[in-house]
């Protein structure tokens, strides 16, 4: 008897015929009839995988590469900035994906009807000082394709990618949910009310928030079937009986070996690189410019502190280029050599959810990195202070290990060359592959009978 291949729209099947995508050995085994199966799985992101310039980004696109070494995934991506030139490199790798666009909390009841006034003020407002709740309810548009979707091709399982975009798509509606934790929703508002010298009306904005999601969140965590985090310490505040942890790893995969610098003595560089469509990126790099900076670069006048990475705004680069020893690089093609020519690299964040996958970057290139205690979160078991990493706490001792860096290239070389090797040894894209598949064949056996309706 021939098999029947599913059908969609626009996709021909693995290993079908006419298919120009190479047929992989099958993971999943129909007993009854004898054949061999092709797991299919419906990745859902609000987060893009092209370009992957970002850390969020690029761990989309890894566990989009591991879930693909298992088995066909097809993608609903839900973003309304991505671009045809974005897609066509998923298409060509990563197989199929459907970009639908969800609604703006500014475009449904009340908001609607004074939005055309000015959208944006608008949309705000509505996130502000409208109810969680709302911005969490599935969205009409989004959850009839993903019905319809499920209506044609018969999936495994469901990925979702961060809780919040996967509740709005409509996909806790259905089991089994794979979800990508990432970023705890509620670690990431809470994290933000340590953010120093935040203005009173915002911290009050936070806190309201904050008391929302803590209902919001436990229970729609319970709606999935297993859960990645990307860091051990969220087993501590996410309740869910079926965890493991899936850690960022170095982009493309953690091989050190072809992009480890040689250290340089005379190097004055100390270097962030970062997305700044992102707004923590942002904050952090104004925040060590104003606090830091400063103290830095008067008692090392020679010091640079060389700032990299798109999305910058024109006006904030020049306003930033003024400060005394500030090199403004922009996007850069050959990360190698942007970190070759540096001493070190810093990540002054306060705030934010996971783990910085930036630290890891860094170390992979042997430059060790400055950090705070928040943004060495998630690695703490491996990376520690003054062997592979320099920790600090507050404004004061972040300057302190600039200078400490600055003037010690011994010391700074042996860090790095201590975190280069740990890296390569535990941060792998096999270690994180093993991972997403051993994930997949427990998901497939409590779950046989694929997707469905809760």
């Amino acid at each position: 008897m021939a098999r029947r291949w599913p059908q969609t729209r626009g996709l021909t099947p693995r290993g079908s015929p006419g298919s120009t995508r190479p047929r992989r050995r099958s993971r999943r085994y129909d007993c009854r009839l004898s054949r061999v199966f092709m797991p299919r799985f419906l990745f859902v992101t609000s987060r893009s995988a092209f370009p992957p310039t970002s850390g969020d980004r690029q761990r989309t696109h890894l566990i989009l590469k591991a879930a693909a070494s298992v088995g066909d995934v097809d993608t609903l991506l839900m973003s309304r900035s991505v671009t045809e030139t974005d897609l066509q490199p998923w298409r060509e790798t990563l197989g199929r994906v459907e970009v639908v666009v969800p609604r703006f909390r500014g475009e449904e009841a009340p908001w609607r009807w004074i939005r055309p006034v000015a959208p944006k003020w608008i949309d705000r407002a509505a996130h502000n000082l409208g109810r969680q709740s709302r911005a969490w309810a599935p969205d009409r548009e989004v959850g009839g394709w993903i019905a319809r979707q499920l209506g044609r091709v018969r999936y495994d399982a469901i990925i979702g990618r961060y809780l919040q975009p996967t509740a709005r798509a409509g996909a806790l509606r259905y089991v089994p949910v794979v979800l990508d934790v990432d970023d705890l929703d509620t670690e990431v508002y809470a994290s933000r009310l340590r953010v120093p010298g935040m203005s009173g009306w915002r911290r009050a904005v936070i806190r309201h928030h904050l008391r929302q999601l803590e209902r919001i969140v436990p229970d729609h965590l319970r709606r999935c079937a297993h859960v990645w985090l990307a860091k051990p310490a969220d087993r501590a505040v996410v309740d869910h009986p079926s965890v493991s942890v899936l850690p960022n790893i170095p982009f493309p995969g953690g091989q050190t070996a072809d992009v480890a610098c040689e250290p340089v003595d005379a190097a004055k560089g100390v270097l962030f690189i970062g997305s700044f469509t992102h707004r923590v990126n942002h904050e952090g790099v104004d925040y060590f410019l104003r606090a830091v900076w400063p103290k830095v670069h008067g008692a090392c006048p020679e010091a640079r502190f060389q700032i990299a990475g798109s999305g910058l705004r024109d006006e904030k680069a020049a306003a930033w280029e003024k400060e005394p020893g500030v090199e403004i690089i922009g996007f850069v093609d050959d990360l190698r050599a942007c970190y070759r020519q540096c001493a070190f690299a810093v990540v002054p964040l306060f705030e934010g959810g996971g783990s910085k996958i930036k630290v890891l970057e860094t170390l992979a290139f042997a430059r060790t990195v400055l950090v705070t205690d928040h943004a060495l979160a998630g690695y703490e078991d491996r990376l520690h202070h003054g062997e592979s990493v320099w920790v600090a706490r507050n404004e004061t001792e972040l300057a302190d290990g600039c200078l400490k860096l600055l003037n010690d290239p011994a010391l700074r070389a042996d860090m790095g060359r201590r975190g280069c090797d740990i890296v390569a040894a535990s941060y792998s894209y096999e270690r994180f592959q093993a991972i997403v598949a051993e994930t997949f064949e427990g998901v497939s056996a409590a779950h046989p009978e694929g997707v469905r309706r809760r």
